[in-house]
């Protein structure tokens, strides 16, 4: 359109370079104002037909304004957008053959998944009884889920122990919303940001999972990553929650956990049963064990006393140390491959304490439900404090599953729930495994205040 702003131009310029043909963008003047609509060429028939589908408008100043999408997932409206915007949904799997289908695993595997869930180093021999079968025939079965899934085993660590507070930082971009190159550019450097990623369909654009020592800390980091060169040109609206985990974690990143050693690596003993900030230090193979299972946490315990020239059995005691005091929870696994297709980001805001509280028990029972895919119900959840409330996030391997999951949630009364898709992973992983449901908060809870009858529990140690 010849002549429309020289500003509009220039912003669709931007958006078909961002999303090249096919299919086609292009702007219709309306009434006065700019509209994108992203036109496809199809050829039925012999019979050229050029279908249009609107993607939102662009002001006079240049300004790309996507379309409203509501407060509920419409799942067409997003992937519009996410489309425009040249994304697609980026999830840790590797492009391979094959479909959720073929992940399902069969009893015997479910079963070794989760005991390797909760302790991946657990031996042979007692895999083997609690899944009733040889011990050659269970090691041919754990190298063929290594393959199949794509596993790596990493550690689960629990940094709170070392005097951290976990938040989330959400953002809004107002008019203009940077691309993942931009984002990620900034982001990656901060090691205290373990999990970034970008959203559609909602109120917010980008979730950051991050670690400080205080509010004063996390309110700097912000301030630090927003007020950067390449962002600080964008309008941004920020809200920073707590977020305390109540079902499942987010692995550390190495370039975070070299921070623990170059900060809290002192003489001294590790723990005691109170906290104070005198023993919150970590001896050096501590931390050496920490580092290493961090990466890989099925690592042999020689070759850890040889690389970093420990006395021999120095790296075993420290495990079980760290055990112990439960800084390193467990050392688990993560799936690289699982079927998951994408996921949901569920923003549950409580409104009526009260009425939560009396129904939410099938809401707890649904969280621990036992699936038939290779994963839990839920990748991670969290307690969050502006607004309370909670934070879902559910693997999707079928879409069906989604509006089921959410009808199911408004089950219990006194919440009020949005919905976000997780449009890219910027940085960081969630952990993909098979967690046993009888060590949940969930299960102790309706054990607790419902007299559910308790799970039962296996020593996997």
């Amino acid at each position: 359109m010849a002549n429309a702003p020289e500003k509009v131009m220039q912003t669709l310029d931007r958006l078909r370079l961002e999303s090249p043909p096919p299919p086609y963008l292009v702007i219709r003047k309306i009434n006065g104002k700019y509209y994108v609509y992203k036109d496809t060429v199809s050829n039925e028939n012999r019979k050229k037909r050029i279908k249009s589908e609107y993607l939102g408008r662009i002001t006079d100043e240049g300004n790309f304004v996507r379309k409203v999408t509501g407060d509920d997932i419409e799942f067409e409206r997003a992937r519009a957008i996410i489309e425009a915007r040249g994304w697609k949904i980026v999830l840790p799997e590797k492009e391979r053959e094959g479909t959720a289908k073929t992940l399902i695993p069969d009893d015997v595997d479910s079963k070794i998944l989760k005991i390797l869930s909760m302790n991946a180093r657990a031996t042979l021999p007692f895999i083997a009884k609690r899944v009733g079968l040889g011990v050659s025939a269970v090691e041919n079965r754990i190298r063929h889920l290594e393959k199949k899934y794509d596993i790596e085993y990493i550690a689960e660590i629990d940094i709170e122990k070392l005097g951290y507070l976990k938040f989330v930082i959400l953002v809004r971009f107002v008019d203009e919303i940077p691309l993942s190159a931009e984002l990620n550019e900034v982001i990656k450097a901060e090691p205290r940001v373990q999990l970034a990623l970008t959203l559609s369909g909602g109120d917010f654009n980008l979730l950051m999972y991050v670690v400080a020592k205080t509010n004063e800390e996390v309110n700097l980091l912000t301030r630090k990553l927003m007020q950067n060169t390449t962002l600080s040109r964008y309008s941004i609206q920020i809200y920073i929650t707590p977020f305390h985990e109540s079902y499942c974690f987010v692995p550390l990143r190495n370039e975070f956990v070299d921070i623990l050693g170059e900060k809290g690596v002192k003489q001294g003993p590790l723990f005691e049963e109170e906290l104070t900030v005198k023993k919150r230090t970590l001896l050096e193979r501590e931390f050496a064990v920490l580092k290493e299972f961090n990466m890989n946490s099925v690592e042999n315990f020689t070759d850890i006393d040889k690389k970093y020239g420990f006395d021999g059995g120095r790296a075993q005691y420290s495990y079980h140390k760290l055990l112990g005091s439960q800084l390193l929870r467990r050392s688990t696994l993560s799936m690289k491959r699982s079927g998951v297709k994408y996921i949901v980001a569920i923003f549950m805001r409580d409104s009526n304490l009260g009425q939560l509280y009396s129904t939410r028990e099938p809401l707890l029972k649904s969280i621990i439900r036992d699936t038939k895919t290779a994963v839990n119900q839920y990748l991670l959840i969290g307690d969050i404090g502006a607004p309370y409330g909670a934070l879902l996030f559910l693997p999707v391997f079928d879409d069906t599953v989604v509006d089921a999951t959410i009808s199911e949630i408004l089950k219990t009364k006194g919440i009020v729930i949005k919905t976000e898709i997780v449009t890219n992973i910027l940085i960081g992983k969630f952990c993909y495994r098979r967690f046993d449901n009888a060590y949940s908060l969930q299960s102790e809870i309706l054990a607790e205040d419902y007299g559910m009858k308790s799970l039962p529990k296996v020593t996997y140690s």
